[in-house]
Parts: C-alpha cells; sequence; structure tokens
C-alpha cells in the first residue's frame, strides 16, 4: 500500500499511537523521500520543520501562536518549492498532513491552557502534542530509512 492523502486518523493524536500510525508514518516518510529528484524532500528540508518543533519541546511551555506560526513556514518551503505552475509534491503533502495535525494539536493546547490558568498543577503540554512530536519522530525516521537525501 501506498500513500494516500486523508489516511492520518486524529485518534492517533487524541488517544493514542498504534501499530495503524506506525505503519502511516512508515509509508508516509517513504513516500517523502522517493520519487524524481524534483518531487523528493530532502532531509535538510524535513529536519527544518523538525527542529522547530524539537524546539517547542524543550520549552517550559508551549504557545499556541508558536503552533500556529509552523503553517506559514511550511507554506513558504511550498511556495519556495513551486517553478511556475508546479510544486514539489512531496513538500505539498508534508503541508497537507501537518495542517490536519497541527490543527488537533492547537486546539489540545489551546484547551490545556485554559484549564492550566485555572489549575496550575496541570501539565503545560497536552498528551496530543507530545505524541505529535512522536508521529513526526517516526516520520523522519522512516524517510530516512528509505533513502532521505540530504540537498
Amino acid at each position: 500500500m501506498g500513500y494516500k492523502r486523508d489516511q492520518f486518523k486524529a485518534e492517533w493524536l487524541t488517544h493514542e499511537i498504534t501499530d495503524a500510525a506506525v505503519e502511516w508514518a512508515k509509508i508516509f516518510g517513504g513516500h517523502l523521500a522517493n520519487g524524481t529528484e524534483k518531487e523528493k524532500l530532502t532531509t535538510t528540508q524535513l529536519r527544518r520543520f523538525f527542529n522547530k518543533l524539537k524546539r517547542l519541546e524543550v520549552s517550559e511551555q508551549i504557545k499556541s501562536e508558536e503552533l500556529r506560526m509552523l503553517d506559514p513556514l511550511l507554506a513558504y518551503a511550498v511556495g519556495k518549492n513551486t517553478t511556475g505552475t508546479v510544486r514539489t509534491p512531496r513538500i505539498a503533502d508534508l503541508h497537507y498532513e501537518l495542517k490536519v495535525m497541527l490543527k488537533i494539536v492547537t486546539k489540545a493546547e489551546d484547551d490545556l491552557k485554559a484549564k492550566v490558568n485555572k489549575d496550575d498543577s496541570l501539565a503545560s503540554k497536552s498528551p496530543e502534542f507530545n505524541r505529535f512530536i512522536q508521529i513526526m519522530e517516526a516520520v523522519v525516521a522512516y524517510h530516512k530509512l528509505t533513502g532521505g537525501r540530504n540537498a
């Protein structure tokens, strides 16, 4: 089975990472790494985004604005990799999938922030954010395993 859009399941972020989530990360990571030279997503392109996520992960508290600004970062990368009307498909696929995930994670962080304002004993990061990081780590790993190249 190859990569198809709209196969990511919200419950992988909201409830638990299942074997199906790991399989999706494997398929998606491989998809990003393969194709023609113009289609492939480079390790540098993927790491640029992932490094931003990792910086958020180690910060004391996540600001929802920082999560929201990840979408424009990816939109810029899609635009930068567009020649005329031809887009580099893999970066557009990454942007598409991450928009879905970021919507879920941003809502969870907003909800958590509202609860934390009422109870300081709560965690500063949502479980959804932590699962998002884990899924993205798997995508990066499978991208590299299946031939992700440096730019």
